[in-house]
């Protein structure tokens, strides 16, 4: 006989589902199908304007972020550049959880500096990052135990 599914919680559902290969690989795609279409949102662009950046037919892009593209890396690396991006991804240990962020050093823009004399030598200005707060991190198991 057949479990009733319907009155099943969303976490019994996630516990009975098995990350398999194919699962991992398909949401790996989806993963930077988004990346790329949230970046080319970020960025007002086009399908035809990637496009011609790729030196692609529009065609060509719309397969791309349809999500059943199967990606080589060398694709990613050109989509990534098109898109005024770097490519980074890292493997993550089963069960931990990452959270990503992107900094950028400020943009000084040559007409917001003033001389203080007027044959002033450039100064050189550097960048340094702010060290952030370690932030703990649960594993599934302690969230589960936790809910």
């Amino acid at each position: 006989m057949k479990p009733n599914m319907n009155n099943r919680t969303p976490e019994q559902i996630l516990r009975d589902v098995a990350p398999t290969q194919v699962y991992s690989e398909e949401l790996a795609i989806l993963d930077y199908t988004n990346e790329v279409v949230q970046r080319m949102n970020a960025l007002n662009l086009s399908k035809g304007e990637l496009a011609r950046r790729l030196e692609v037919a529009p065609a060509y892009v719309s397969k791309l972020i349809g999500g059943s593209n199967n990606f080589t890396l060398r694709t990613m690396v050109r989509v990534a550049r098109a898109l005024s991006s770097e490519l980074r991804f890292h493997l993550q240990p089963e069960g931990a959880v990452s959270h990503w962020r992107d900094y950028a050093p400020p943009i000084v823009k040559q007409e917001t500096i003033t001389p203080v004399a007027p044959n002033a030598h450039a100064i050189e200005q550097t960048y340094t990052p702010t060290k952030l707060p370690s932030v703990p991190v649960a594993s599934y198991a302690e969230l589960a135990v936790a809910a």
